[in-house]
């Protein structure tokens, strides 16, 4: 499934968590949402599930706009992150660790990332 994400704007009272963000995740890539905290990841994560309304913009799947379809009827979700990064691994090591436990990554990651490399989205 594709997901698209055009001009989001979210407030919280007068701050804006989001304000005019667009992201193309084309099918079958794996994104990775990085900053710091209180930076927006987790807030657009929860407009693109159906959990937040965002003040402005369209959520889209597959080009289908899903903005005010129900959390229920979008049939996605996500893993919140974690709080602790694996300390013996590598960024390229610890990434697609979620892709390990579901038996989706069928090489070592590391094999399919140039070293030094922390945009090699496309490990699931």
């Amino acid at each position: 499934m594709s997901i698209r994400v055009d001009g989001i704007r979210k407030t919280f009272g007068g701050f804006a968590a989001l304000d005019d963000i667009s992201l193309n995740v084309p099918q079958g890539e794996l994104v990775g949402l990085l900053g710091p905290s209180g930076s927006g990841k987790t807030t657009l994560l929860r407009i693109i599930a159906g959990l937040e309304k965002p003040d402005r913009g369209r959520v889209l799947f597959n080009e289908r706009d899903v903005t005010t379809l129900d959390v229920r009827r979008r049939k996605v979700g996500f893993v919140f992150q974690q709080y602790a990064l694996f300390r013996h691994l590598t960024v390229a090591t610890t990434s697609p660790s979620g892709c390990a436990c579901c038996r989706a990554v069928s090489a070592p990651a590391a094999t399919r990332c140039a070293p030094g490399s922390v945009s090699c989205w496309n490990w699931c």
